[in-house]
């Protein structure tokens, strides 16, 4: 009989053995309880008894060792890891800390509530996003109920801890994200190297995310056709449409006329080298990227403004405007198409209802 060897979990540093072709965790690294959860293994399994997960209690850290085991390069699009599992780890720093040894089928609804005061007191996160993360742990215990670590009551319990709603606590609310001032947006743009001026300029016309523009190359633009398209090679909601289904944005005669100069580039097209070559700044062409990020992008729209003295803003804030003023145009239908959204409701937290029509429509009808 072979008799599975220890293994070892190394970013939570856990000993661990496989059953079933499934992880149990035994504790740390070296520590005696995993010592002495092994020895108890191996005794049941060479007198012949049934192994599973039910080997020992599985607390509340081993189920968060196994979900980030499973998950470590889940939340990736193509190849480079999204926050999401950032969002997790945030999540999952409160249980550990409060109930890492406590058995997963003992954390209950006032356990849950217990961790979300705790997140509440450290004075760290607004309402939305702590809802969020309460829901990043229930998250991890369904992924304990797939694996059957977790028994499915004990989630079914977890949902009855309902969110807080606005208003019913002294908890922040996160700033909504409102459209750039057309007017600043010009002064910013003023200040800004060519290249930057230009993503600026082409998200202004387009709509299109930070990361979309950034990413952008000569062979990715069809201008054969009128208007010009846009096919992204890929975009953060690649994982919810078919394989041949890829987002493309349609470029109009402004984005044109912006984006013309720069289709000659090989490779990317907005280039961080290009941009400091344009400031006659470049003393090393290796520690640049091949193309901006949305960070790189944000923090060189951010360094503008301090320039032009206006109110600082983010790339984001034009998609916004983009939203804006298609709604105001065309309707709410328009805005969701052309933004690439799958639901109206996405497009509305973008797109600021036009008030001003709202006043002339109740002055007419008196």
């Amino acid at each position: 009989m072979r008799i599975p060897k220890m293994g070892r979990f190394k970013p939570r540093d856990l000993a661990y053995v496989c059953v079933n072709r499934r992880r149990v965790y035994l504790g740390k690294w070296n520590s005696p309880e995993a010592a002495e959860a092994y020895a108890k293994f191996v005794d049941s399994l060479l007198k012949g008894e049934v192994q599973g997960p039910e080997l020992r209690v599985v607390t509340v850290a081993d189920l968060a060792a196994a979900f980030f085991d499973a998950r470590a390069n889940y939340y990736t699009v193509h190849g480079q890891q999204t926050r999401q599992l950032a969002r997790f780890k945030t999540a999952l720093e409160f249980p550990i800390r409060l109930y890492g040894n406590l058995p997963v089928d003992e954390f209950g609804p006032l356990k849950l509530q217990t961790v979300r005061q705790q997140m509440i007191e450290t004075g760290r996160f607004a309402r939305n996003y702590l809802n969020t993360l309460v829901n990043c742990i229930r998250h991890v215990f369904k992924f304990g109920v797939e694996r059957e670590l977790v028994k499915p009551e004990t989630l079914h319990a977890l949902k009855s801890v309902a969110a807080i709603k606005r208003g019913r606590s002294t908890l922040r609310e996160a700033e909504p994200v409102h459209p750039v001032d057309v007017d600043i947006f010009e002064k910013t743009v003023a200040c800004l190297p060519p290249t930057v001026a230009a993503m600026a300029q082409l998200q202004r016309f387009t709509g299109m995310r930070p990361g979309e523009v950034c990413i952008m190359r000569a062979c990715d633009v069809d201008t054969s056709s009128d208007p010009w398209v846009y096919t992204l090679p890929h975009d953060k909601t690649d994982y919810r449409r078919e394989i041949d289904d890829k987002r493309s944005i349609p470029l109009g005669k402004r984005a044109q006329a912006v984006l013309e100069p720069f289709l000659s580039r090989d490779g990317y097209i907005f280039s961080p080298l290009e941009a400091e070559r344009e400031r006659d700044n470049c003393t090393d062409c290796r520690k640049f990227n091949l193309h901006y990020t949305a960070n790189s992008y944000r923090r060189a729209i951010w360094y503008a403004c301090k320039q032009a003295g206006v109110e600082q803003w983010s790339p984001n804030q034009l998609r916004h405007l983009y939203a804006t003023e298609i709604r105001s145009k065309y309707g709410l239908e328009a805005a969701q198409i052309m933004l690439g959204h799958s639901t109206a409701y996405v497009t509305q937290i973008y797109a600021e209802r036009d008030k001003e029509k709202a006043v002339e429509i109740a002055k007419i009808e008196g």
